[in-house]
């Protein structure tokens, strides 16, 4: 690329006045973002630079415009990024790229955007910490590889999942693999796992594995996966030939390991780099002028248009911008306007929804600053606009959410507030027994926040109750059902007080004693569907019959299965051990019938 020996700039051209002010307050806007860009004329000298990139280099503004960038940064001139430059103005590539900045000595990640006039713009984001952070995650995965015990603890966590499979690509077995999917060891086997993969991720996966197996090599795929809580899951499967002293093929081994939050976190990256795209590109997209005093709206050809989904050309005036704007919007943005044409305010904002043709509502952020003529009126308004739908729509989701806890948070206080009052803390013991009931709301509350409120298994919540009573196994046995949000704390409490009970009176009271819990469901498929819950209890101490006392925890159990779930409950004092039937209408409870 030639370079002008004489850096100084040529003399203003009075008649791009306008055009100027554009640049100078769509730079000044794009400032706000917080963003390092500069932007080369085709002389390749610095016309702007952003405050963050001043603040990388450690120079002030008027030591830089104006002067060639070579000259302001003579390291850059043997860089990736100096290289993909010259392309640009070369041949008008667009260019992005990974290279060491020559200034801070950290990994960037640099975008190129050429523009009309031969110039380029230039954005760069320090990817230092997020580079480090990818290959220390590798390494900690190779690390795990090493040690089989780490995939046990992480497969019984449902984090990943240890498999092998036959020279051919059979997949044999696999720990972890049904606590995170729930998918049976007999249905996994051969190409079953195939069947939770999502519809949109089987190809490329089959594809992939084919290929490693005809290969011989070692593979590494992402796709999503239906875990046992219903909802899709990133993960990335990696496998590696097994072979035996001879170097014969006997096998593969592989793992699965849980990459959700960095995909999500790519996903929500690479939103985050197209919005920021728009707003660089201040001369094609939403960039505008209004000249307030013929009324004329002028800017990027098409691009203010697209963001209103109107066809282009049709903003022409306020009146055609005004029209697109929703109906309940537009006194708020003809407020802000009259704000800048009385002089209160120079600068222009406001955040308003506009409806496209097919119905459709965007959300749009219009930022703008006044340039006034020489008798202090308003003469022009320039500014850009960008389309915020998606942070609008975040912030209305985080309020949903808000909300939700708040209101589940009450609920408990409420529940918590009843066990205080009805609790006798005259009698002996009390004040363990109520911190026991409080600690059984505590795990049906965090059984709830793990699935982000959504619907709890059946057996978890059985298991998690009964954590801490038996000396040995509880026998668990019963279909997957999953129960509503607003059922789990009421059964919470009925098993925790019907496991108390067994520790102090039934079959948990003794060393040799055992608890069986079973589920099934009657009536499937009709209005009448009921769950039915069996308790039974056995080598505890001998049973002569009901008690004659009706005790606090008995209450709560007979009060909440009629009161809070609607149901019913039977209970039999056998010689064998105490045994007991809760029946409960299954639409009250569950989410969904069995499948």
């Amino acid at each position: 690329m030639r370079r002008r020996s004489d850096n100084r700039l040529p003399p203003p051209d009075r008649g791009r006045d306008s055009a100027r002010d554009v640049e100078r307050w769509s730079a000044e806007i794009l400032d706000r973002l917080g963003e390092a860009l500069y932007g080369l004329d085709a002389q390749g000298r610095l016309r702007f630079a952003s405050r963050r990139a001043l603040e990388i280099w450690g120079l002030p503004a008027e030591q830089v415009i104006g002067r060639p960038l070579v000259e302001v940064l003579p390291a850059i001139a043997d860089t990736d990024t100096w290289a993909a430059i010259e392309r640009g103005y070369r041949n008008g590539e667009e260019s992005r790229l990974c290279d060491v900045s020559a200034v801070m000595g950290r990994w960037i990640e640099v975008h190129i955007h050429p523009v009309s006039g031969g110039g380029v713009i230039v954005s760069l984001r320090d990817i230092e910490d997020r580079r480090r952070a990818v290959m220390e995650r590798e390494l900690a995965v190779q690390a795990l590889a090493r040690n089989e015990r780490y995939y046990r603890a992480l497969a019984e966590m449902g984090a990943a999942a240890h498999w092998r499979a036959r020279p051919d690509g059979y997949i044999l077995e696999s720990r972890g693999w049904e606590v995170l999917t729930g998918q049976s060891a007999e249905d996994l086997r051969g190409d079953g796992w195939t069947r939770l993969l999502h519809p949109e991720d089987v190809a490329a996966a089959t594809a992939a594995w084919k290929e490693a197996v005809e290969t011989q090599q070692p593979v590494k795929v992402d796709y999503r996966l239906r875990t046992r809580a219903g909802a899709w899951l990133w993960v990335r499967a990696r496998a590696v030939p097994v072979r035996d002293e001879r170097g014969r093929m006997i096998g593969w081994s592989g793992v699965v390991e849980d990459i959700d939050a960095g995909k999500r976190a790519e996903t929500a990256l690479r939103e985050s780099e197209a919005r920021f795209q728009r707003a660089v590109e201040a001369a094609q997209v939403g960039t505008w002028e209004w000249d307030a005093v013929n009324d004329v709206i002028t800017g990027s050809p098409g691009r203010e248009e697209r963001l209103l989904g109107r066809p282009t050309g049709f903003i022409r005036n306020l009146a055609t911008a005004l029209e697109a704007v929703h109906p309940e919007d537009r006194d708020m943005v003809r407020q802000a306007l009259q704000r800048v044409i009385s002089r209160e305010t120079d600068e222009y904002e406001a955040e308003f929804r506009t409806v496209w043709p097919n119905g459709s509502i965007r959300w749009l952020r219009s930022i703008g600053r006044a340039t006034a003529g020489p008798d202090g009126r308003v003469r022009n308004l320039s500014g850009v606009t960008l389309d915020v739908t998606n942070q609008v729509q975040a912030r209305q989701r985080h309020a949903v959410l808000a909300h939700e806890v708040d209101h589940r948070a009450k609920n408990l206080l409420a529940v918590v507030q009843a066990m205080l009052l009805l609790t006798p803390l005259d009698r002996l013991g009390a004040a363990e027994a109520l911190k026991a009931r409080v600690a059984a709301l505590a795990r049906a509350h965090s059984l709830l926040a793990e699935v982000g409120w959504t619907d709890v298994e059946l057996a978890d919540l059985v298991r998690a109750e009964l954590t801490g009573f038996a000396t040995r196994p509880v026998e668990l046995t019963g279909p997957v059902v999953r129960l509503r949000p607003g059922a789990v704390q009421p059964l919470a409490m009925v098993l925790h007080e019907l496991a108390a009970n067994a520790v102090k009176f039934g079959a948990l009271a003794g060393p040799d004693g055992r608890v069986s819990v079973t589920w099934l469901v009657t009536g499937q498929g009709g209005p009448l569907a009921s769950l039915v819950l069996q308790w039974r209890e056995e080598g505890g101490p001998a049973v002569s019959g009901s008690p004659a006392h009706r005790g606090f925890g008995t209450r709560v159990i007979e009060n909440t299965i009629r009161a809070q779930l609607g149901g019913t409950i039977q209970r039999h004092w056998n010689p064998a051990g105490f045994a007991c039937e809760i029946t409960l209408p299954l639409g009250r409870v569950a989410s969904a019938e069995p499948g």
